[in-house]
Parts: C-alpha cells; sequence; structure tokens
C-alpha cells in the first residue's frame, strides 16, 4: 500500500492546493483504488476485477481471492468500521502533523501509512493471525498456551485497554460461527479464566478474517485499510482548521 500511494498521487495533479469540499470525494476514491490494489501481492490482474467489484469491504476482500457474501461480507464491512480509528496514535499524530505542514492528502496520509507499516502495528497483527492459523484446533490451545507460558512467551494480540477489547468482543461474538474461530473462542476464554488479559483489536479482527473466508496474512492488510480511513477524518479535520 505504501508503494501504491505515491503512484496514485502522481496520477493526481490536481492534489496541490486541492479545495476543502473536494476532498472527500478525492478521498473515497482513494480508499478503493487502494482496496483493490491488495490484488498486487497475490494475483495483479486481479487489480481492475477488485475495483469493479465496488464497496470497499467487497472489493478488498475480492482483491484478497475471497467472495464473501451475505453475513460474511456485512461482518467485514463491521470490522473495517470498528477498526477505523485508535484515537491520536503515533499514526494519527504523523498524518496531522503532515497536514499541518501544507502536504497534500496523499503525503500525509503516506505520513501515517508509514506508522501503520511498522513492526509495532502490522507486525503484531501479523504475529496474531500467524499464531491462530498455526494452532491445529480448539483441542490444542490449552496445551499450546500452556507451554508458550511456561517459556515466558506472550500472546500475541492479548492485554487490550478496556476501549480495544470491547471492540474485540463484539467482533469474536459476531463471527463466533465461522470456520476456524472455534481456536480463537477458546484462547479468549482460557486466557480470561487464567485472569491473563484480554484481547485486542488485531484478535477480533482475526476472527473476523477467518469467518469472511479470507486467505492467510489478510488481517494485516485488512487493518491497514481500516486504518487508512480513519486517517483521512484526521487529515481532513486538520485542513479544516488551517
Amino acid at each position: 500500500m505504501l508503494l501504491v500511494l505515491p503512484a496514485l498521487a502522481l496520477r493526481d495533479p490536481a492534489r496541490f492546493g486541492a479545495a476543502l469540499p473536494a476532498e472527500p470525494a478525492r478521498a473515497r476514491e482513494l480508499v478503493l483504488r487502494l482496496a483493490a490494489f491488495l490484488a498486487l501481492g497475490r494475483d495483479p490482474q486481479q487489480v481492475y476485477e477488485a475495483y469493479r467489484t465496488g464497496g470497499v469491504a467487497a472489493t478488498a476482500a475480492k482483491a484478497l481471492g475471497a467472495t464473501p457474501k451475505g453475513d460474511a461480507l456485512r461482518l467485514l464491512d463491521t470490522a473495517l468500521v470498528l477498526s477505523l480509528d485508535r484515537g491520536l496514535d503515533e499514526a494519527a499524530l504523523a498524518a496531522r502533523l503532515a497536514s499541518a505542514s501544507g502536504a497534500d492528502l496523499y503525503a500525509a496520509l503516506a505520513a501515517g501509512l508509514a506508522v501503520l507499516a511498522s513492526p509495532r502495528v502490522s507486525g503484531a497483527v501479523e504475529q496474531t493471525e500467524s499464531f491462530f492459523r498455526n494452532l491445529e484446533n480448539a483441542d490444542a490451545v490449552r496445551t499450546v498456551l500452556t507451554e508458550r507460558l511456561r517459556r515466558g512467551e506472550k500472546i500475541p494480540g492479548f492485554g487490550a485497554l478496556p476501549g480495544e477489547a470491547t471492540v474485540a468482543h463484539h467482533l469474536i461474538g459476531t463471527a463466533k460461527n465461522g470456520k476456524g474461530v472455534d481456536v480463537i473462542l477458546e484462547t479468549v476464554g482460557v486466557l480470561k479464566n487464567a485472569g491473563l488479559g484480554e484481547p485486542g483489536a488485531a484478535v477480533g479482527l482475526c476472527a473476523v478474517v477467518f469467518a469472511a473466508g479470507l486467505p492467510d496474512d489478510s488481517a494485516a492488510a485488512i487493518t491497514l485499510l481500516a486504518r487508512l480511513a480513519g486517517l483521512v477524518a484526521h487529515v481532513l479535520e486538520v485542513r479544516a482548521r488551517t
């Protein structure tokens, strides 16, 4: 996504000094295009087909090689909305500072995305998804957790603040009947009973990714896409004040 953003900026010479009323439409189109470009890492020929799908959730799913429908697609859409914003975190501050300095929409979003692509954000989501993907079934959860805790290893995705845990529990509960979500439910239950931490947003997002039938390594891509839309709001807010 960080590689595609500058290329899209070069194709939009009107981005410099753009009037604020025109920016929401430019941002909506940008988010949709970046959702379609998630196909680059899997099948570049699917970029245009994904773009034609319509709707950010459906476009992203198509780009990642899945076609969820009905409740699964609505669940993915809900996850995108609930993952939009994390308040004034490092990514939001980077985007806001860039916007306040006069950077155009693309450049300000690139500043925020650079933070989101870091090991602390995308890397942490990737670790969380990998952990759950490697659990064979719900019966193996307790054994795996016991061994990891015995070695002093952290369980990725856990230890969230109350607000983030609320979102995670909502997503997990909504996705609970999805294929593969049983390992997440079991992990959450075991750690909760042991008083070892609440699930974070990445855990809830993994439940949605599993239930929607998205392929491996999709959670980080969905996180970046959702947060991108949230960064747009921060950038436009700063623009409106300057």
